[in-house]
């Protein structure tokens, strides 16, 4: 019989960080429907239709509510999904990408270690360039070619430095629908659909 996730070492609470991404908003659902009242979110000021029972209100760059918010409830895990993957945005403003893909990275390992928080880290396969077999393992040198991918190379250290035992996924594509229905690869697929468009994902 599998262990519950309790029964593995209590870690519960969870914060699951950058619900309003594609990856964070499906991880909340599914999470918070195994663990009823042991799931909290947290998610831009600015996002104010984003509610529901856990979702908290706090931007990131508020260290001070952070850091409440860890004391207040003494996370056991996170799962930090923040992040900004919107390439053209980021070009246009690389002190953004730093600040939610760097930046945070550093805010959230450092609550995690203060509390003995269970830390797991999405990062990106874009910290390659795709330049070489494609068979990559993670102990393969980055070669970001993005902005984007630079900042999640450099998250990446931030975490492994501060805090060894973290786990960090490089992920793809996450696919699934996003709170505001125009964020994730399924809704632009949805969407052109709609309007029948052709929805072409790869040339090959």
């Amino acid at each position: 019989m599998k262990a519950s996730l309790t029964e593995r070492g209590n870690r519960l609470p969870l914060l699951i960080t950058g619900i309003t991404g594609v990856a964070g908003y499906n991880a909340l659902h599914y999470f918070q429907k195994r663990y009823p009242g042991q799931v909290m979110g947290i998610r831009p000021q600015r996002t104010w239709r984003l509610v529901g029972d856990g979702i908290v209100p706090l931007d990131i760059e508020d260290g001070q509510g952070l850091a409440t918010l860890f004391r207040l409830h003494r996370f056991r895990s996170v799962l930090n999904c923040l992040g900004n993957c919107a390439l053209k945005s980021i070009l246009l403003d690389p002190s953004m990408a730093r600040q939610l893909n760097l930046e945070s990275a550093a805010a959230i390992v450092a609550n995690a270690l203060a509390y003995g928080s269970r830390l797991v880290h999405l990062s990106s396969d874009l910290v390659y360039s795709g330049k070489g077999s494609g068979n990559y393992v993670e102990t393969d040198p980055t070669d970001p070619v993005t902005i984007y991918g630079k900042t999640m190379v450099q998250s990446e250290a931030v975490i492994s430095e501060s805090d060894p035992e973290a786990a960090i996924l490089r992920i793809s594509l996450p696919m699934g629908p996003s709170f505001n229905r125009h964020a994730g690869a399924i809704d632009w697929i949805q969407s052109s659909f709609r309007h029948h468009r052709a929805a072409t994902l790869y040339f090959d």
